[in-house]
């Protein structure tokens, strides 16, 4: 169980994780008060998600999130190798 979790951690420094919510909400003509208000969202919470400035996301605010923009959670991540 060790072995895997070591492997998992280095998998994870490998990979670079970011958030397409800013996107989301510009496709959506959504300004970003419009989003916070349907996420029920604090502003600075929902302005940091649009910006990619989170480094956590806990599940109560994915699921605001995606339910707010009527997405799932793979359309809000981008994942990609890390060179």
């Amino acid at each position: 169980h060790a072995i895997m979790l070591i492997t998992h951690w280095r998998a994870f420094d490998m990979l670079e994780i970011n958030l397409r919510v800013g996107e989301i909400v510009s496709q959506r003509k959504m300004t970003v008060s419009d989003f916070a208000e349907r996420a029920k969202l604090n502003y600075k919470t929902a302005a940091d998600l649009c910006k990619n400035r989170r480094d956590r996301v806990s599940l109560a605010t994915l699921a605001a999130v995606c339910e707010a923009l009527d997405v799932l959670p793979q359309d809000i991540f981008v994942v990609t190798k890390k060179d």
